[in-house]
């Protein structure tokens, strides 16, 4: 068998493998999504990456998370702000947007009017020890 009959034998199992590793029922492929990341910073991006992310994968994500922040500067306008663009993400993937993560000191600023416009929260806390 010359070398490339053996890599393309190597191809086809290594192919015919993950194949066989299909999502079991309950399965989930949560995409987080954030409006100030570099590369994601318009809906369209966003779209296409997950796009991509399913194409590479051969793996269905099944909703979307928006956690757009900005770390110690995230403020509730900042949280705000991304309301729009995570419900366009949504639209233009076909993808739930099942919540946003808002920090818990972030979310007590926000009126109940405000918490409405970001629908479902998911209240978090970070726990990340400072190096510096």
């Amino acid at each position: 068998m010359t070398d490339t009959e053996q890599l393309y034998r190597i191809w086809v199992d290594w192919e015919r493998h993950v194949l066989s590793l299909r999502p079991a029922a309950g399965y989930e492929m949560i995409c987080v999504i954030s409006r100030y990341r570099p590369f994601t910073k318009d809906p369209k991006d966003a779209a296409e990456m997950i796009a991509s992310i399913e194409a590479t994968s051969r793996l269905k994500v099944t909703g979307l998370v928006n956690t757009s922040s900005l770390g110690d500067d995230t403020d509730g306008e900042t949280v705000l702000a991304s309301a729009c663009y995570a419900k366009e993400v949504s639209r233009l993937s076909g993808k739930p947007l099942l919540y946003t993560a808002v920090k818990k000191n972030v979310l007590a600023t926000l009126s109940d009017g405000e918490k409405e416009t970001l629908g479902d929260i998911l209240p978090i806390e970070i726990y990340t020890k400072r190096l510096f």
